[in-house]
């Protein structure tokens, strides 16, 4: 069977746009790291962290050295069917980014004064109180980091101006 000129060229453009680097949903970057999400919170030996997914994941056995505001790649499996989800890593590692050229703040700093910013904010549901971080944005011309800040049951997600 032949196929008209037309289908192969949808075909050719949808498999060309393919291989095209996008920056992460969470971020206006282009980051050569894998990238699974940010950690919001810390405890022991796990850490919840918000992913690229749209998911809170508690993770288990995640490297030691991670802290609120870091990006972080997470290897992992299956994903208990719970809120937040539950999960054991197989691996980890902190992927923040270094500074951009020009910038005050890393964007681990500006996502930790962005969290301050709405600290004294109540939580839309007594017992949920989880802010998690959904984009954030450095414009360098400006040297302001916007960060996107989401609070569990709230409506719509607060813009943090971090300069």
């Amino acid at each position: 069977m032949k196929l008209p000129p037309l289908y192969l060229l949808i075909l050719f453009l949808l498999f060309s746009g393919c291989n095209q680097s996008q920056p992460s949903s969470l971020t206006n970057y282009e980051s050569s790291s894998p990238f699974t999400g940010f950690v919001i919170e810390t405890f022991e030996s796990s850490a919840l962290v918000y992913t690229e997914e749209g998911s809170l994941i508690s993770f288990k056995d995640i490297e030691a050295n991670a802290e609120i505001g870091d990006r972080i790649d997470i290897q992992y499996d299956e994903v208990g069917a719970s809120f937040p989800g539950q999960a054991t890593a197989r691996s980890s590692e902190v992927v923040s980014l270094k500074k951009p050229d020009g910038a005050t703040y890393t964007e681990k700093e500006a996502i930790n004064l962005a969290y301050q910013e709405i600290a004294h904010l109540p939580p839309a549901e007594e017992h949920l109180d989880y802010r998690y971080v959904t984009y954030t944005e450095y414009q360098e011309d400006t040297d302001k980091w916007l960060i996107s800040i989401f609070i569990y049951g709230e409506d719509e997600e607060r813009i943090v101006e971090v300069k």
